[in-house]
């Protein structure tokens, strides 16, 4: 591929890098890298199971992690899928549900993080 050409994948190529994706997404040393490859597949609109998957995942690196970066990051992917994604109401519900909740999290930094996450979801 050229250089402003845009690589595609199969959905079969798509649902492997979401499974790599999924087991790199709590590995701190490459947030970074990984996060960045996960707003890509977002701007595609793939859906999947393993997206899913991922995206519980982030959800709750939003309050687990113990890294403020992370947990930034976390947050501003988890509102790009609720904003952008075509979701069914039923799974938006529960995902929303799912960020009230953490607004009791353990942690005083997850329970902030939860609650900006719901500032921003609420916009």
């Amino acid at each position: 591929a050229g250089q402003g050409s845009a690589l595609v994948l199969t959905d079969g190529q798509m649902d492997v890098l979401v499974s790599l994706l999924q087991s790199s997404v709590t590995d701190s040393d490459h947030h970074n890298a990984t996060f960045a490859l996960v707003r890509e597949i977002l701007t595609t609109k793939f859906l999947s199971p393993g997206l899913y998957d991922m995206m519980d995942q982030v959800l709750c690196l939003t309050v687990q992690s113990q890294k403020d970066s992370v947990r930034q990051l976390s947050r501003q992917i988890f509102v790009q899928f609720i904003v952008d994604y075509p979701l069914e109401k039923k799974k938006l519900e529960q995902l929303l549900k799912r960020v009230v909740e953490n607004t009791q999290y353990e942690h005083e930094d997850g329970r902030h993080s939860a609650i900006v996450l719901a500032a921003a979801g609420g916009k």
